[in-house]
């Protein structure tokens, strides 16, 4: 990470830029720091989903327990859940390989909801799962302990005064977003979100071009993403 580069002192300077709001009366320091640390935390990973933020976040079935709550464990660390998801008896082993479905009608086309799946005949290691309504419903039901590990996109993090140590939110003027070329897309994405608030359609189409444009460069470099970088935090 290159120090100095795209620190918040400098996305703060960018977005009131952008915003045309110099002035703490027009946009207060406070308000600015939670509209980018809003930005940054909630809407870049679902706009970007970058390679840099791909994981793997592993659920623990129970026996008999064929359904897992999303809401408690999820969302304040992971963004997305993808579709490649694979089941083990052994935690943190991806074995076998489970089908993801986002629909109910697929879901229940092949798993039917007439049955009963706690039946004796109808439980064994899961080979499907339904997503949906922020819960994970398993097909077969569970006649032991098994970890399913989903592939999926967490939340991006901070590196405080451009260091080591991490924070899932901005604080200081030196703090760096875990990837520095991040720096004028969090500015323009801020900067859409507080005018789409104030209603500025005109201004808003300027700042969408460029924000869209800045994603299409992102994406681009990830693809071709091959030099080293800081290893991104083990969640």
């Amino acid at each position: 990470m290159t120090t100095g580069i795209w620190a918040y002192d400098k996305i703060a300077n960018a977005t009131r830029n952008y915003c045309s709001m110099p002035s703490t009366s027009q946009l207060s320091d406070d308000d600015l720091l939670n509209q980018i640390n809003r930005y940054f935390r909630w809407e870049l990973p679902s706009d970007l989903r970058p390679m840099q933020l791909k994981t793997w976040y592993q659920v623990t079935l129970a026996d008999e327990d064929e359904e897992y709550d999303l809401k408690e464990t999820f969302y304040n660390t992971y963004s997305v859940l993808g579709s490649l998801a694979y089941i083990s008896d052994t935690s943190a082993y991806k074995e076998t390989q489970i089908d993801v479905y986002f629909e109910p009608v697929s879901f229940y086309d092949m798993w039917p909801d007439s049955k009963d799946y706690t039946d004796s005949d109808e439980v064994g290691e899961p080979s499907g799962v339904l997503v949906y309504g922020n819960k994970l419903l398993f097909r077969k039901c569970p006649d032991d302990t098994y970890y399913v590990n989903f592939e999926v996109w967490r939340r991006p993090v901070v590196y405080v005064s451009g260091g080591t140590e991490t924070k899932v939110y901005f604080k200081n003027n030196k703090d760096q977003p875990e990837v520095p070329e991040w720096g004028n897309m969090i500015a323009l994405g801020t900067a859409r979100q507080i005018l789409t608030e104030l209603g500025d359609d005109e201004s808003i189409q300027r700042i969408e071009f460029m924000y869209k444009r800045e994603i299409t460069r992102i994406t681009s470099q990830t693809l071709l993403w091959q030099s080293p970088r800081r290893p991104a935090p083990k969640f």
